[in-house]
């Protein structure tokens, strides 16, 4: 559970807050599991929030890549969001009433608190199958947990789910003519390893809802501020640290150089300046290393000219 503390009261909330004031959907479950404290900044002090131009072409590449899911299901129903979700969960309502079904994109449906919209529900037999819709090449971790969320609210709201998966691009696909999608995505399926999230969400639902009636929680920056999202409240975080060094050891590349940043923050070592030489056993790692402490470029020479003269072969596929 996150430490709370109470800060000033010009900077904490008078009185606490009912929680069905601050209802809950799948995003601002995903920012809680991230951090607590981020949550609480988006709903109490939104204004703090500083979204980079990388955040926002990522949310514009997500709703592209779902515009492209739907185009695949043309007989496909979308639900208007635009007057709310109490709205768009009875539009939802009112389509699961009728006697032909067809594909629904956004589905709207509310349990407990907590509202989700449904990137695909496609009829199969006598339930539905659920998809989430991910602009990624491979299922991450919080995307299986964002599917946990809407399974637990669909769960809750009586509706029979056959089968749930995570819809991914495949690599290796061509566009043959514009606008044919076909061959685009794959669906990566839920397996067992599901059920124990989806059994968990009341116990996350209630931490997120306690967090949001408390004051501020009291956490420090980590690697949790980038991990699995850029947090928009860095900037408000960092007001009273230290400005970072000109080299930071976490700029160091690939995994060898996570790691070794990851070994001496533990030494209170951020910067690579003030890393023994002896600790950089990987080649490429020595080398950023000795060029940044030195101040004098490393050129390979030879290793240039056998690239240059190498032949390139070009293979069309699909964008990750």
């Amino acid at each position: 559970m996150t430490d709370l503390a109470t800060p000033d009261a010009s900077d904490a909330p008078a009185v606490p807050v009912e929680p069905r004031r601050h209802g809950l959907s799948k995003s601002r479950i995903a920012i809680f599991e991230q951090c607590a404290k981020r949550l609480w900044l988006s709903v109490h002090r939104r204004e703090l929030a500083l979204e980079s131009d990388g955040t926002r072409r990522a949310f514009q590449i997500g709703h592209e890549v779902g515009a492209a899911a739907c185009a695949l299901y043309p007989d496909g129903i979308e639900i208007d969001g635009s007057r709310g979700l109490a709205e768009a969960a009875e539009a939802t309502a009112s389509e699961f009433g009728r006697d032909v079904r067809v594909p629904l994109f956004e589905a709207t449906f509310m349990h407990q608190g907590v509202a989700v919209r449904v990137d695909l529900m496609i009829p199969d037999g006598d339930g539905w199958q659920v998809t989430e819709v991910k602009s990624t090449t491979s299922v991450k971790p919080y995307q299986r947990a964002d599917l946990a969320t809407q399974l637990w609210v669909l769960n809750g709201c009586g509706v029979k789910v056959t089968r749930a998966s995570v819809r991914v691009l495949d690599r290796f696909f061509v566009l043959q003519s514009e606008g044919d999608y076909r061959g685009l995505f794959i669906d990566e399926p839920a397996g067992e390893g599901l059920t124990p999230l989806v059994a968990a969400r009341g116990d996350v639902v209630a931490s997120a809802l306690a967090t949001l009636v408390g004051y501020e929680p009291t956490i420090q920056p980590g690697e949790h501020c980038s991990e699995p999202f850029a947090c928009s409240f860095v900037e408000y975080c960092n007001r009273d640290l230290p400005p970072p060094p000109a080299w930071p050891v976490a700029l160091l590349p690939g995994i060898a150089g996570k790691t070794l940043a990851r070994a001496v923050a533990k030494d209170g070592i951020d910067n690579l300046l003030l890393v023994d030489a002896e600790r950089l056993t990987q080649p490429l790692l020595a080398r950023v290393h000795a060029a940044t402490v030195s101040g004098v470029p490393y050129h390979d020479a030879e290793s240039i000219r056998h690239e240059m003269s190498t032949p390139v072969g070009f293979q069309a596929s699909g964008a990750e």
